[in-house]
């Protein structure tokens, strides 16, 4: 059950929002054995926001008003106030429940995909690249000419560009 101060909405929001990141993330040129743990991955990255508004109403609540105050990411807000992100908490909860190693690392890396090695367009860039592409069709839905990756986002992009694979 939600916190008062979280609306039931929001829990719906964060499931469609995962539906359609795994639908990108399934469409993506990838082996089949990546394609399926990208899809589960991606219906499950933003689990941890789900357990941050269970178990830390209160501190979940107050990064989602830093982040619209400042005009940052949800995520950036969460790590600048909780020293952690809802990423790398919903990985380490679906890690100790025994998800596959190759999702719980999109899971945990889907915001800072850099962070670890890639031998090529894997599953966590799969996630990675579906959660930015859902996020920009939802910010411009019709009439858009095109798809604008922000700026601090396009070196992770190029990373992929000089992988193997």
């Amino acid at each position: 059950m939600p916190h008062p101060r979280i609306p039931q909405s929001e829990c719906e929001l964060i499931q469609r929002h995962a539906q359609r990141v795994a639908a990108i993330a399934g469409a993506l040129p990838m082996e089949p054995k990546i394609r399926e743990a990208a899809i589960v991955a991606a219906l499950l990255h933003d689990v941890g926001h789900l357990i941050l508004a269970s178990a830390m109403p209160n501190e979940f609540c107050a990064a989602r008003a830093t982040a619209t105050e400042r005009g940052c990411k949800l995520f950036e807000a969460e790590e600048e106030l909780l020293g952690t992100s809802h990423a790398e908490v919903g990985a380490y909860l679906l890690g100790l429940w025994g998800l596959s190693c190759l999702a719980v690392d999109a899971i945990a890396h889907h915001h800072h995909p850099t962070r670890i090695l890639h031998s090529g367009f894997d599953c966590t860039a799969a996630v990675y690249l579906a959660d930015l592409l859902d996020e920009e069709l939802e910010a411009h839905p019709q009439g858009s000419k095109g798809i604008g990756i922000a700026e601090p986002t396009r070196p992770a992009l190029r990373h992929w560009e000089s992988c193997p694979g």
